[in-house]
């Protein structure tokens, strides 16, 4: 078992196993989630779009959606 001194610990942009698992273990109680699949879509749509209309006004800036996951809502990002 790994003590702490209770301050909140943050592992920023990922949500692999191992974080995963180091969040079950009260090593880590926060992350910062983005959804990497919808951020790829889109990165493909807009070059996909950019190479049929090269000519095409540019594109607006995407907004991407950032989560917080705890221990508690963990189950729904993984």
């Amino acid at each position: 078992m790994q003590k702490h001194d209770n301050s909140v610990r943050l592992v920023g942009f990922d949500l692999c196993d191992t974080i995963r698992d180091n969040m079950l273990s009260h090593s880590i109680d926060a992350v910062i989630f983005q959804d990497m699949v919808s951020q790829g879509y889109q990165g493909v749509k807009h070059l996909f779009h950019s190479l049929l209309h090269p000519g095409s006004e540019a594109q607006p800036m995407l907004k991407t959606k950032l989560d917080v996951v705890y221990e508690g809502n963990l189950e729904f990002f993984i």
